[in-house]
């Protein structure tokens, strides 16, 4: 039931959509569609007719003949009329859906007053003029500021300017003086060289030193000494 009820309750919004315009226009519609329905049905008995009246006229029977071609011309009356009520149809849907779009038109051309007059609330010709005033007075002075900038230098002013060139002139001279007379500074530290402990330690002699008779015999004794001395020390970790 709740499907039931909301479809019908869809549908009801669907028609409440319709208006009476629109039943109208779709009237005037299905009765265009009818009418040609129905000329199409006269058209087809107005050629039945003729058939039989050439068939009458055929076998010479001159007043079945006469009568079928009364009936034929009758019969394309009705369509002609047919045809004119038919253009009156097609007019006055074409008329309605006009006076449509005009009042369309006409409504959203008072929605744009409506919008217009509540635009042009806010906005007062008092204002507006001031406004104006203002923006006259500030271009103005604007002009009046610019004017004064570009007005060219007193004799005051060139006096001043030469004074300030010679300045600048003589502090350049003396740092340029300054520049020369002091050494230049290195910009990197001097690493000292590492030199090998080979090249620190003496050399040593390649050749054999020799030693006069007294300075080798004291040399013998000592090394003879020496070596005593090595020995006992030995003799502990000798095995017995």
């Amino acid at each position: 039931m709740g499907n039931s009820f909301t479809s019908s309750k869809k549908h009801s919004k669907g028609a409440s959509k319709v208006t009476e315009v629109d039943r109208a226009i779709l009237d005037l519609k299905v009765q265009k569609r009818k009418l040609t329905e129905y000329q199409k049905r006269v058209e087809s008995s107005a050629q039945q007719a003729e058939a039989r009246a050439k068939e009458y006229v055929a076998s010479k029977n001159r007043a079945r003949a006469l009568t079928e071609l009364r009936k034929k011309k009758y019969m394309d009356q009705t369509v002609q009329r047919v045809d004119d009520q038919l253009l009156r149809l097609e007019e006055m849907v074409l008329n309605i859906q006009q006076s449509v779009q005009t009042a369309q038109v006409v409504d959203r051309l008072k929605q744009g007053a409506l919008a217009l007059k509540e635009v042009q609330k806010g906005l007062r010709v008092e204002e507006v003029d001031a406004l104006m005033d203002a923006t006259s007075e500030a271009h103005s002075n604007l002009q009046q500021v610019n004017e004064l900038l570009s007005q060219g230098l007193t004799a005051e002013d060139d006096v001043a300017t030469e004074a300030e060139l010679a300045m600048l002139e003589s502090q350049m001279l003396e740092s340029q003086m300054l520049e020369e007379e002091l050494p230049a500074v290195p910009n990197h530290r001097r690493v000292p060289e590492r030199r090998t402990l080979e090249e620190e330690l003496p050399a040593v002699p390649k050749h054999k030193l020799q030693l006069n008779p007294e300075s080798a015999a004291s040399f013998e004794a000592l090394r003879a000494k020496a070596g005593e001395g090595i020995i006992r020390q030995m003799e502990p970790a000798l095995p017995a």
